[in-house]
C-alpha cells in the first residue's frame, strides 16, 4: 500500500468509526493546534484521539486534496464540519496537515489552523 493509499485508508475507516491503531507506529508523534495538543507514543496518541472524538456530537471530514510530496510524506487538505457534545455549537474549519510514515505506518501528524502554513511546511505554496 502506497503513502497515500495508506492515508486514504485511515481516513475512511476513521468516517466508518473503525479502529486505526493498527495503521500507527508504537513511537507516532502527533501535534494539532486545536485543541492544542501534542501526543508522543502509541497510548498517548490513542487517548488523545479518544478525548479529541469526545468532545463532537458528530463530526466529518472532507479531504479536499491528498498529495504525497518528494519525501515520501503526504499533505492532506480539507474541511472539518462538527458539531460540539456539550455546547452544540457547530463549527467548520479548513486546515491542512502533514503525515509522516515509516515502516508502512504511520510516524507522525502535524496540523495547521492556516492552510498556508501547512503549504510552507510542504515545501508548496499550492
Amino acid at each position: 500500500m502506497g503513502n497515500v493509499d495508506l492515508i486514504l485508508s485511515l481516513y475512511d475507516r476513521v468516517a466508518r468509526g473503525e479502529a486505526v491503531g493498527d495503521l500507527f507506529h508504537r513511537d507516532v508523534e502527533w501535534s494539532m493546534p486545536h485543541p492544542g495538543g501534542e501526543a508522543h507514543g502509541l497510548a498517548e496518541v490513542g487517548a488523545f484521539w479518544r478525548d479529541y472524538e469526545a468532545t463532537w456530537a458528530n463530526r466529518e471530514i472532507e479531504l479536499e486534496d491528498v498529495r504525497e510530496l518528494d519525501d515520501g510524506r503526504v499533505l492532506v487538505l480539507f474541511t472539518e464540519r462538527a458539531r460540539g457534545r456539550a455546547s452544540g455549537i457547530e463549527t467548520q474549519a479548513s486546515p491542512g496537515a502533514i503525515w509522516s510514515l515509516r515502516d508502512g505506518k504511520v510516524a507522525g501528524f502535524k496540523a495547521w489552523i492556516d492552510r498556508a502554513d501547512a503549504l510552507r511546511a510542504a515545501g508548496t505554496d499550492a
